[in-house]
């Protein structure tokens, strides 16, 4: 997933790729994801999430895989 502020610089001096595990955080994943890509946006920083999905029993991975389509690489 990714952000780009809206008339951002196409070529960022910036690119940050942010690993983030998650492990039956269904309630908090939206959250955290969006808040990190709002920072990014927030400082000129093309951001990349690497959201790692760890064997969860909640709806985690369903989740994740929604943010992905919403916000592809």
């Amino acid at each position: 997933m990714t952000t780009r502020a809206e008339g951002a610089d196409p070529d960022p001096a910036i690119a940050v790729d942010l690993i983030m595990p998650f492990h039956n955080e269904a309630e908090a994943v939206t959250g955290v994801i969006s808040d990190w890509l709002s920072a990014g946006d927030a400082l000129g920083v093309l951001l990349r999430v690497v959201a790692c999905e760890d064997g969860s029993t909640d709806e985690t991975r369903l989740i994740l895989e929604t943010l992905a389509r919403d916000r592809p690489v």
